[in-house]
């Protein structure tokens, strides 16, 4: 979006129309969509005066140039209503706005605010503190939009740290700005096209070098997911429902294909649905905890080996672990069925 609005500021008209199919596709794939129309709406706004002043400056749109974008728009509007949902899918992002789903926003993560005690908060801090005392002491001139975008994505990432993301197509157009001072502008006469040639495929080479097997992914995955315990419940006839970690969730989809899983990381599906509520009643083991387990009819839970919950279920009388290790571990109710194959097997062995 940011790219195409630049060529239409340069003259090239005809870029503007490749938005409305590219916002018809993003509503059908993203909820981030919004983000866009509040791109073109900060750019349309801002070319409506011409000003300049120390720092900041706005060139006002030529009548023709107002209209293509204002039409733009409007047919990009008539494409949010092409969905499987209709209109429920476009309504979607500002219900979360709006906070729809307060449980999410205060429990998963990526909606918490910028963690300035961590390292990585304390970097984003100085780049955006570093960027500011820099522009005071060298007093580069950007655009208004660039201006306000800047702004808006820097105030979102210290909000919900997730949009970080959105601070860095934001942030970037200021920084080439501020870096062309001592970068010397493209000349096409300087390029070396033997010798890029050669890096390409140097990297090319690299990276094939480099690509890790399948057996290194899967290692790497087995330091934070039940991928041994996954096997461990193939090989035998865990009983089920199953309740599961939330980070857990995402793995099991794909590694349990007939199971549902009790929760994944699509919270906000799962707080509508109220699951997630008595999901934060057991994880943190609140007074009910073990009331909503029996109303969900759990016998089996998959936990994180370190949460609180897998120990106190390790002292209970009524769950007995059948399988653990250093990431997971396995518990199935006493009366929930009989007794696994693979513990029918080892007692008949000590017989």
């Amino acid at each position: 979006t940011l790219i195409v609005l630049e060529l239409f500021r340069r003259g090239r008209t005809g870029a503007i129309w490749i938005l409305p199919p590219m916002f018809w596709l993003w509503i059908n794939v993203h909820g981030s969509w919004v983000i866009g129309f509040v791109v073109v709406f900060v750019t349309w706004a801002s070319g409506l005066f011409e000003f300049h002043i120390p720092g900041v400056e706005a060139r006002k749109w030529s009548l023709q140039e107002r209209i293509r974008l204002e039409a733009m728009v409007a047919v990009s509007l008539l494409f949010v209503p092409l969905t499987p949902y209709g209109t429920k899918l476009a309504t979607y992002p500002f219900l979360y706005a709006a906070s729809g789903y307060p449980l999410n926003l205060s429990q998963v993560l990526e909606w918490q605010p910028m963690p300035l005690s961590m390292l990585g908060g304390k970097l984003f801090l100085a780049v955006v503190i570093g960027f500011l005392m820099a522009q005071i002491l060298l007093r580069s001139s950007y655009r208004l939009h660039e201006w306000v975008l800047y702004l808006f994505g820097t105030t979102m990432a210290f909000l919900h740290v997730r949009f970080v993301l959105l601070f860095v197509p934001f942030f970037i157009p200021l920084f080439a700005t501020f870096l062309a001072r001592w970068v010397p502008a493209y000349d096409r006469k300087k390029d070396q096209y033997i010798l890029n040639a050669v890096l390409i495929v140097g990297v090319i080479v690299a990276m094939l070098h480099y690509m890790p097997t399948n057996a290194d992914i899967l290692k790497i995955v087995s330091r934070s997911f039940p991928v041994r315990a996954v096997e461990f419940i193939r090989k035998n006839d865990v009983p089920t429902p199953m309740y599961n970690t939330y980070g857990y969730g995402g793995y099991l989809i794909g590694a349990l294909h007939d199971e549902k899983v009790f929760i994944d990381g699509r919270g906000d599906l799962y707080e509508e649905g109220g699951v997630f509520a008595d999901y934060l009643e057991v994880a943190n083991l609140k007074p009910a905890a073990f009331s909503v387990l029996r109303s969900y009819g759990i016998k089996s839970c998959l936990l994180d080996r370190k949460e609180s919950l897998a120990t106190v279920m390790d002292v209970l009388p009524d769950w007995k672990r059948v399988y653990s290790d250093d990431v997971s571990v396995l518990f199935v109710r006493r009366d929930a069925a009989s007794e696994l194959p693979a513990q029918k097997a080892a007692a008949a062995a000590k017989e």
